[in-house]
């Protein structure tokens, strides 16, 4: 079989498994998760923090469906090194964008605290219910089930960090095979596919739980 066939049925798999799209983005938490925190100065650069690393991890998304894009195409004709380079180098410097800003979304959630008036919401929400009706991955929704049911959502933004720093461990290994002027292992594009889908669907739950979670958001 293909290379190309095989990464084709790896996807299918991977969304059957996820029970969603994953390129269903759901990184955007700050609309829905920010009124889990007190009114504060800094409210609204916390709010711009996420938004901007979503943005980069976004980016850094577009170009590796970009290299999986050459990789595919090198079932039927030769691999383009060169180009998948570039299209992961790229990845690689918009990632660590994202990563350096949602470190500092950390920071600035830190200094604002949580407003405690929600912590009997997200503690009390029907998280099993809410999953089953929307048919969630089990096991993915489960980690933002941890988080939330403890009113943790910095937890949720530091395991964008910790997510953000698996990837990156990926994109090293097929780099140093791109440099060696090889066509990227297998296995490591399977990797790297899953680890983004995962992570788009753990903020895609994250947000959507938050949203049903806090409902029309107030302060009071």
């Amino acid at each position: 079989m293909k290379k190309g066939i095989l990464v084709t049925v790896l996807v299918g798999v991977i969304l059957m498994l996820s029970g969603q799209h994953c390129l269903l983005f759901g990184f955007s938490y700050c609309n829905d998760l920010e009124c889990s925190f007190s009114e504060h100065p800094e409210k609204t650069l916390l709010s711009e923090s996420v938004i901007t690393g979503s943005i980069h991890f976004l980016k850094a998304k577009i170009y590796v469906d970009s290299l999986l894009y050459e990789f595919e195409k090198s079932a039927l004709e030769p691999f383009d090194v060169a180009v998948s380079l570039d299209h992961l180098e790229k990845a690689i410097s918009e990632l660590e964008i994202a990563k350096t800003t949602y470190a500092e979304t950390i920071k600035i959630a830190q200094r604002i605290g949580y407003n405690q008036k929600k912590s009997n919401m997200f503690k009390s929400f029907d998280y099993e219910g809410y999953r089953n009706y929307n048919k969630y991955n089990h096991e993915i929704s489960q980690k933002v089930i941890n988080y939330l049911s403890n009113f943790d959502v910095i937890g949720v933004y530091q395991k964008c960090v910790d997510d953000i720093e698996d990837i990156q461990v990926t994109q090293a290994l097929i780099k140093e095979q791109l440099k060696a002027g090889a066509t990227p292992n297998l296995p490591d594009i399977w990797k790297i596919m899953q680890q983004y889908c995962e992570t788009c669907l753990f903020g895609n739950y994250a947000s959507a739980m938050g949203r049903t979670v806090l409902g029309n958001c107030n302060d009071n």
